[in-house]
C-alpha cells in the first residue's frame, strides 16, 4: 500500500509551498490596492480642506477690508478735509497661498492661484472708487485722495 509520503515522493513533491507563496504574493497585491485607494481618496479631502480653508480665510480678510473702506467712505462724507489714510493690517498668506486684492466699485475681490480660488465681498459706498489691485501685503492703506477711495500697499503710492 502507498501512503502520503509515498505518494508525494511519486509526483515529485508537495503543493503546499507554491501555495504559501502564491497567498503571500496575493496578500500584498490586496494590500497595495488598499493603500491607493485610500491615498486617492485622502487626496482628495485634504484640497477640498485647503481650498475651503483659503476661501473662509479670503472671507474674513474681505470682510476687514471691505468694514475699513465704509470707514473712510464714513469719514470722506463728514468732509474730511485733504487727503485720507487708513492703514488696516491684513495677513500676506492665506492658508499658505499668496492673494491678490481688487477693488472694484460695489466690490472686492480677492483670488488665490494655488489653490484657486476666488471671493467677492460686496460693500456699499458714497465715494467713488477707482478700481485698483493689490497683493496680499501685511499693511494696506485705503487713500482718499482726489474724490476717489483707492488701495495702496505700504510703501507704494497709488
Amino acid at each position: 500500500m502507498i501512503g502520503p509520503r509515498q505518494t508525494e515522493r511519486a509526483t515529485g513533491g508537495s503543493d503546499r509551498a507554491v501555495s504559501s507563496q502564491v497567498s503571500y504574493v496575493l496578500t500584498i497585491a490586496i494590500v497595495a490596492a488598499l493603500l491607493s485607494t485610500v491615498t486617492f481618496v485622502m487626496s482628495d479631502v485634504v484640497t477640498d480642506q485647503r481650498e475651503n480653508a483659503t476661501q473662509a480665510e479670503l472671507t474674513v480678510v474681505g470682510e476687514r477690508l471691505a468694514a475699513q473702506l465704509v470707514a473712510a467712505d464714513d469719514l470722506a462724507l463728514r468732509g474730511t478735509p485733504g487727503t485720507l489714510r487708513i492703514s488696516t493690517n491684513l495677513p500676506d498668506r492665506v492658508a499658505g497661498a499668496g492673494y491678490v486684492v481688487e477693488l472694484r466699485t460695489s466690490e472686492i475681490e480677492l483670488r488665490t492661484t494655488d489653490p484657486d480660488v476666488t471671493v467677492t465681498i460686496p460693500h456699499k459706498t458714497t465715494t467713488p472708487i477707482a478700481g485698483t489691485t493689490v497683493t496680499g501685503n501685511p499693511t494696506v492703506t485705503i487713500v482718499l485722495d482726489s474724490g476717489d477711495l483707492t488701495l495702496s500697499e505700504e510703501g507704494v503710492r497709488p
